[in-house]
Parts: C-alpha cells; sequence; structure tokens
C-alpha cells in the first residue's frame, strides 16, 4: 500500500512524538528507525508498533510487526532544508497484505503530516484530495478506534 503527499511547507512537519500519537495510542511499543535528526531533514525514516510486546496474543503471527515506510523527495543541495518552501513529495509505504491497524495508522499520519504541510492527499499519484476528501474517502478505516482496529486486525492475522 502506497499513499503519496504534494507537501508546501517541510519545516512544519511534524516529530516523531507528534506522529506517534497520531498514529498510534501513547504508551504503545514503537521502533523508529531513522537518524537522530528531526524528521523533515530525514529522507527515509521507518515507524513500526511492536504488537507483541503489548500484547502477547500477537506473539508469531504474520503482521505483529509491520514496518510503516516513509521517504521524502531528497534535497541534497539544500542546507538548511527548513527554510524551503517549495513543495517537495512524500511517499508512505506498507507492505501488503496491511492489516486494519497499520493502514488506520497510514491514513493518520498522512493526515497529519498534510495538515501541518499544507499538503494534499493521493492514493494513486494521479487524483490529489484535500484532507477532508481524503478523510471522506477513508472515512470508514478512520471510524475504527485504536483498540477497535486492533482486535479486528488480530482476528485478520489469525485467520492468515
Amino acid at each position: 500500500m502506497e499513499i503519496f503527499l504534494e507537501i508546501n511547507r517541510r519545516g512544519k512537519f511534524p516529530n516523531k512524538e507528534q506522529l506517534v500519537k497520531a498514529m498510534w495510542e501513547q504508551d504503545v511499543n514503537i521502533s523508529i528507525s531513522t537518524f537522530n535528526l528531526p524528521l523533515w531533514k530525514c529522507d527515509t525514516f521507518t515507524l513500526s508498533w511492536d504488537k507483541w510486546l503489548d500484547d502477547r496474543r500477537w506473539s508469531g503471527l504474520v503482521g505483529s510487526k509491520v514496518n510503516i515506510n516513509f521517504y521524502l523527495e531528497s534535497d541534497e543541495d539544500l542546507e538548511d532544508r527548513q527554510i524551503k518552501l517549495a513543495y517537495k513529495q512524500m511517499m508512505i509505504e506498507v507492505e501488503n497484505p496491511v492489516l486494519l491497524v497499520d493502514k488506520k495508522a497510514v491514513y493518520q499520519a498522512a493526515i497529519l503530516i498534510a495538515d501541518r504541510c499544507d499538503g494534499v492527499i493521493s492514493l494513486n499519484q494521479r487524483d490529489w484530495l484535500s484532507i477532508d476528501e481524503f478523510k471522506q474517502v477513508v472515512e470508514e478505516t478512520l471510524g475504527f478506534t485504536f483498540k477497535e482496529a486492533a482486535e479486528v486486525s488480530l482476528k485478520e492475522a489469525k485467520r492468515g
């Protein structure tokens, strides 16, 4: 699964804590793979909810650790990215099959980033949606609470 964003104010990019809070509940075990830099200075970073650490029922199941990869368009020639205001492209990628709880996390991340960076979102890189339009398209997934999405996902993972 891939989601694309066009962002206009990269320096307003959420920090790790804000992104994690939007994607999952607080106090869940999260793995973060990135340099020790603000996220908007990284060209790529990965977040993952380590489900089996929070709920033993996930132990050994497919989907117990799903990497959500974020790729930002590179700016090698730019010394201070925070002052760059031109739009940039970003992709959020998750390996298929995607469980509901991970899909919800990706959607929430896309909404937060687009909101903070004056961006638009696309599911196919052709049709660009405002945040409100995107929320309407994915409203069924966003309607689940974190706990509900986690329970549905656990059932999906057990079915294999």
